[in-house]
């Protein structure tokens, strides 16, 4: 609490009512004291300085408030963006690793297929080959 005390009284708000506070005069009566209404008039204005600076910090806190919603907001739309981007990731990759598995049956068929073509090659190139 001491050091919420001591960062509001660095506030220059603050100090521009210290020295306001420092520097006003009071009228006095010819009899002793001093008029009520000089009095009640400087208050009235360090009461006026005051609810200013309230009413500025209310007006910062609701900004405040309003962008930690908008904020929240934004990363929940994020957090759902991220989760549907595991979903399909997670879709894609049993996809992905179905045509990898196709692909690698079509790769050893051709692979067969022209280790039979070569075999023939080399029947007719040395005079094996069968006759048609």
């Amino acid at each position: 609490m001491e050091q919420n005390i001591a960062d509001i009284r660095q506030l220059p708000e603050i100090k521009d009512i210290a020295a306001y506070m420092r520097d006003m005069q009071f009228k006095r009566k010819v009899f002793g004291g001093y008029d009520g209404e000089s009095v009640l008039d400087h208050f009235s204005q360090v009461s006026e300085r005051f609810e200013a600076i309230i009413a500025a910090y209310a007006v910062r806190s609701e900004a405040n408030a309003r962008q930690a919603f908008e904020l929240q907001d934004a990363l929940e739309q994020m957090k759902q963006a991220n989760a549907a981007w595991e979903k399909y990731c997670r879709e894609l990759i049993p996809w992905y690793e179905a045509k990898l598995a196709w692909l690698q049956a079509q790769n050893d068929r051709l692979q067969r297929e022209i280790m039979g073509l070569w075999a023939q090659l080399e029947q007719r190139r040395w005079g094996n080959a069968p006759q048609q």
